[in-house]
């Protein structure tokens, strides 16, 4: 079962095009979709972690060790900023690696909620490439979404560093996660208001 939001499947479709199927994942409400969708592809190799510090630097080592770029991907909020060690580390070392994380709408930024923070530009710097993908509504959307996933992943063809991907996932469709193990995890939809 996959998620219905189109940013999601095209982010998915695009990572397997690139070669990126190994993907690890810190568990939150705002990235449900996205866990949901990758755990369940045939085509990913999923390591469920709970700790985005540690988590981050696991990336590292699966690049490091299969040779090929890996992905991370949080929820929003200060889960995001735990990452930022492991970035800096990726970083100085050039080592590839991709960060996607969830994100509240925008009009919630700035208004008091709970661990909503603004989210693009986040690691600045370090990251060659950092992307918003928009919610796909139309046409023109989805070329536009598609337009920056691939600019994100190419990056690391022409100058082999970090690349950022945030989304903005309304929490209208959530999810709750029950991990069974470090390799795999059962969803249940819960609908939020």
């Amino acid at each position: 079962m996959y998620t219905d939001k189109k940013n999601i499947l095209q982010l998915v479709a695009l990572l397997e095009a690139h070669g990126i199927t190994k993907v690890v994942l810190c568990h939150g409400s705002r990235n449900a979709p996205i866990v949901h969708t990758l755990s369940n592809h045939p085509g990913f190799t999923c390591y469920a972690m709970t700790d985005e510090r540690s988590a981050g630097y696991f990336a590292i080592g699966l690049t490091l060790n299969g040779g090929k770029p890996a992905a991370i991907c949080c929820t929003s909020g200060t889960a995001l900023l735990n990452l930022h060690p492991a970035v800096a580390e990726a970083f100085y070392q050039n080592v590839p690696l991709v960060v996607i994380s969830a994100d509240r709408p925008a009009a919630w930024i700035g208004q008091m909620d709970g661990q909503t923070l603004p989210q693009p530009d986040v690691f600045r710097t370090l990251v060659k490439k950092s992307v918003n993908l928009p919610e796909i509504h139309t046409e023109e959307d989805e070329w536009y979404c598609n337009r920056l996933v691939n600019e994100a992943l190419l990056r690391h063809i022409i100058m082999g560093k970090d690349r950022y991907i945030s989304m903005c996932l309304f929490p209208n469709r959530c999810f709750s996660l029950q991990w069974t193990n470090c390799r795999k995890c059962v969803l249940s939809p819960v609908i939020r208001d």
